[in-house]
C-alpha cells in the first residue's frame, strides 16, 4: 500500500555528540584541559582524596576497632569468641600466564573496561571459654574501588 506507515522512511536529523573533555581521565600534568580548568577540577575532587585517603591510613583501623567480639554458644555448653582482628587493602594486581601477578595501572584497567580494586584482607581471630590461646586466619573477604590519585 502507498500510504502504509510501515514502509516510510524515517529521516535521521540526531547529531553525533562530540564531548570537548579528554576521553580519559585529566591528571595534574594534563595538557589536554586548560590549566585553570585543571586547577579547579583538582580543587573538585579533593575532598574525595581526601576523605578515601582518610579511609585508607586511619579509617579503616578506626572501624576495626570499634567492632566487638562475638560470643557464640557451642552445642557442648562450651563459648569461642570471634572478631575481625584486622584489616588490609591491598595493591591492585592482575594475573598474567607468563609473569605471574602483576602491578595493574588505572590507564590499563580504562583500557580493558575493568574495575581498579585492590582486596581486602581480613584477620579473623577466636578463641574458647577464657583460654588465652588465639587462633587466627587471613581471608580475602572482597574487593575495594581504589580512587585513582589516592
Amino acid at each position: 500500500m502507498a500510504g502504509d506507515k510501515s514502509t516510510k522512511k524515517k529521516s535521521s536529523k540526531t547529531k553525533a555528540y562530540v564531548s570537548e573533555w579528554p576521553s580519559t581521565n585529566p591528571s595534574s600534568s594534563s595538557r589536554s584541559v586548560p590549566a585553570k580548568t585543571n586547577a579547579k577540577l583538582q580543587n573538585l575532587v579533593s575532598p574525595h582524596l581526601d576523605s578515601f585517603n582518610f579511609f585508607l591510613t586511619e579509617g579503616l583501623d578506626l572501624a576495626v576497632a570499634d567492632m566487638s567480639k562475638v560470643p557464640v554458644e557451642l552445642p557442648n555448653q562450651h563459648r569461642m569468641d570471634i572478631w575481625i582482628e584486622s584489616a588490609q587493602i591491598g595493591y591492585p594486581t592482575t594475573e598474567n600466564q607468563i609473569t605471574g601477578e602483576q602491578k595493574l595501572l588505572p590507564s590499563e584497567c580504562r583500557q580493558r573496561g575493568i574495575s581498579y580494586t585492590a582486596p581486602l584482607v581480613v584477620t579473623l581471630a577466636r578463641s574458647f571459654g577464657d583460654s588465652q590461646n588465639v587462633e587466627r586466619i587471613q581471608r580475602v573477604v572482597g574487593e575495594i574501588p581504589i580512587m585513582v590519585r589516592s
